[in-house]
């Protein structure tokens, strides 16, 4: 069985498995199950290229509210809230990049996130 298995991985043998979406990953290859097994957010993360923080603020958001919210202030000096890009899904890596980046929405100077 093992030889199988080895037989399997050297020809570089993938594994679809159905995940949440995460926009950065569609098989797990076989030489790194035993990796996913161990702790698969941790692998999600990495294959991803996020921390393990980073993919879970992005999963805690819900698979409906996982827009980009705006960095500017009110004139109240609350945290605006509206979003920066509106009705546009995105993946993790793509989301954390924008929320590093400070994005903001067409009312305090922004409207894009790339």
């Amino acid at each position: 069985m093992k030889d199988r298995l080895d037989k399997l991985i050297e020809n570089g043998a993938e594994i679809v498995i159905g995940l949440e979406a995460t926009g950065c990953m569609s098989g797990l290859p076989l030489c790194d199950v035993e990796r996913f097994l161990a702790d698969p957010v941790e692998y999600l993360a990495y294959r991803c290229g996020v921390s393990k923080r980073q993919y879970l603020d992005f999963q805690a958001r819900g698979e409906n509210d996982q827009e980009i919210k705006c960095a500017g202030t009110t004139v109240k000096n609350r945290p605006c809230k509206n979003p920066v890009l509106r009705g546009q899904w995105f993946g993790v890596r793509q989301w954390v990049e924008a929320v590093n980046k400070g994005e903001k929405c067409n009312a305090h100077g922004g409207g894009t996130a790339r």
